[in-house]
């Protein structure tokens, strides 16, 4: 089963959608590196300002501005309403 982070497609959905930059870690095991850079952050053996400089992780950045944004999803508002009957 694919998760959906690693889904390029519907990453840079929501970079789009949200009108903002999404940033995917390529860390798999995120929740259990987060505890141990914690517990590291914690004895002193890693130093706050550089330990999240160390991360890889792929960005998605949104391609439109707004207006384009706008055309895009009344367009995308109008097809829903076609398959539901509402349009014309």
């Amino acid at each position: 089963m694919e998760v959906p982070s690693k889904n390029q497609y519907l990453m840079q959905f929501l970079a789009e959608c949200a009108q903002n930059t999404v940033c995917v870690s390529l860390q798999e095991e995120l929740s259990a590196t987060g505890v141990a850079y914690m517990a590291g952050l914690t004895i002193g053996l890693y130093q706050k300002d550089n330990l999240f400089h160390q991360l890889k992780y792929d960005v998605y950045q949104n391609r439109f501005n707004r207006s384009e944004w706008q055309l895009k999803m009344n367009r995308w508002y109008e097809a829903i309403n076609l398959i539901q009957g509402k349009g014309a």
